[in-house]
């Protein structure tokens, strides 16, 4: 007989290990691509990159980069405004040099989605390599996909979310032309 689904009941239960949020998310962003596939252009690069930055993984890192990504860090202090997929993953390395081995979190919150990118909520954690110190940096973190690569990348302070949502829209509608 076929398997009928109440509505309002569980269909499924995962235990999954509470040290490891990013499987979590995984099985998460699988299912709810299951559920919306339109969704699979954003988090699959989301994802990629953001597996290839914790793994220290450059090469798996700048191939979901187009080669024309565009970097605006609107941060008080931010690194500004990057041309070019390989001059920003050198300043990925330079800072991963600082640092003995950062987390990154992506994506657990999401402020705007829509088919041209996401406004996501960004966490990354770690130690200073030279003074063993313990930092956490939270901020907003716009991109933008296209051809299926990451093009464009623009970081904004957490109290900016007005700004930040204003920009993503300013980047739907250019998309939309």
């Amino acid at each position: 007989m076929p398997s009928r689904r109440t509505p309002g009941l569980f269909t499924a239960s995962i235990a999954l290990d509470a040290d490891d949020p990013r499987a979590a998310q995984r099985e998460a962003w699988a299912r709810w691509v299951r559920i919306d596939p339109a969704v699979a252009p954003l988090i699959g690069p989301l994802g990629e990159i953001l597996d290839a930055s914790n793994t220290g993984d450059r090469a798996r890192y700048r191939a979901q980069l187009a080669d024309d990504l565009v970097v605006e860090d609107h941060r008080r202090t931010g690194m500004g405004r990057v041309e070019g997929a390989d001059a920003y993953l050198a300043s990925v390395a330079a800072f991963g040099e600082l640092v003995s081995s950062a987390t990154a979190a992506l994506g657990w919150h999401r402020p705007a989605l829509a088919p041209h990118g996401a406004l996501t909520v960004a966490r990354i954690t770690d130690t200073v390599a030279a003074s063993g110190g313990e930092f956490e940096s939270v901020y907003l973190y716009l991109f933008t996909i296209s051809r299926g690569r990451i093009a464009r990348i623009e970081l904004f302070e957490l109290d900016a979310l007005d700004a930040a949502r204003a920009r993503f829209e300013a980047l739907r509608a250019g998309s939309e032309r």
